[in-house]
């Protein structure tokens, strides 16, 4: 009786979409709330995929935070199927800014050409150009990105990469190694350390290099992103911080996210207004290029 009544709130929970996209746009005028159905084979509309990205986001994220952010997705729990995939930025004080989320099937090619042309339009970078995107090499995304965006920079989370390269190279100097290339700041000290890592064993930069290091070395890396991360711990952080709304009947777990990104956020106002470095710079940005001046 107690499964019943659950599967009951879930399947409910999906007729009242409609309703519950109209009162987000009702209180935050200006947001973005795209919902996606198809008819199945006996004609019922059936839900497909839900993109959110609030006016207030939006509009941080335009005036407060780096050309810079990081798309990942992972599997809702229980009863709902499919996934949630995210769009996580980097405030001025080098923390995680939350832009847009969507609910939908595994991802692939079709879909993220569906998600990126969203998030594209509302960050005012319909093709791309003048932003850096970090991801974690998503089934489907890569030729998507090259195909639809190709002035988009993409880099791709190092952790990942080095993931798969430790599955055949391993021992603690290879992977200090590997974080040595990663971490290069110039290109003639990338192929320092590359040759260094090519003596240890010959073939293995044959792998490494099989991503290209604009992908994925810092010495590679533009400035337009005013960003140098080699990973996407923040997107990943993200998915961690949601992972009981990730449980809930689908409404509830919207809510959920929605509530606790106007916690962070307003947890963040309260921070900043207590600032004591430069009004411009954050405490982090502060403490970072006094080191980096020492």
């Amino acid at each position: 009786m107690c499964l019943e009544s659950k599967m009951a709130s879930y399947v409910e929970e999906y007729a009242t979409h409609w309703g519950y996209a109209a009162e987000l746009l009702h209180s935050n005028h200006g947001s973005t709330v795209s919902i996606q159905v198809y008819r199945d084979n006996n004609h019922k509309v059936v839900f497909h995929r839900k993109y959110v990205c609030f006016v207030a986001l939006r509009k941080g994220w335009k005036e407060g935070c780096r050309p810079f952010i990081g798309v990942d997705g992972c599997f809702l729990k229980y009863v709902t199927r499919g996934e949630i995939i995210v769009d996580v930025s980097r405030d001025g004080n080098n923390q995680m800014f939350p832009v847009a989320w969507a609910i939908v099937e595994v991802d692939g090619k079709e879909l993220w050409k569906w998600f990126l042309t969203k998030l594209m339009e509302d960050l005012g970078h319909t093709n791309g150009e003048g932003l850096t995107l970090m991801s974690d090499q998503q089934n489907g995304l890569v030729p998507v990105i090259n195909e639809f965006f190709p002035l988009l920079k993409h880099r791709m989370c190092a952790r990942h990469i080095y993931a798969n390269w430790h599955k055949k190279w391993k021992g603690l100097n290879m992977k200090i190694q590997f974080w040595s290339c990663v971490r290069s700041t110039f290109v003639e000290d990338f192929d320092d350390q590359l040759k260094i890592l090519e003596g240890m064993w010959s073939t293995s930069t044959n792998d490494l290099l099989g991503i290209p290091p604009q992908h994925w070395s810092r010495a590679y890396f533009t400035g337009e992103s005013k960003c140098d991360v080699v990973d996407n711990n923040l997107a990943e952080a993200f998915k961690g911080w949601i992972v009981d709304a990730r449980c809930y009947p689908i409404i509830s777990m919207l809510e959920d996210i929605r509530e606790m990104v106007m916690q962070i956020m307003h947890v963040k106002r309260t921070a900043s207004s207590k600032w004591k470095t430069n009004i411009l710079l954050g405490p982090s940005a502060h403490h970072m290029a006094q080191r980096k001046t020492i």
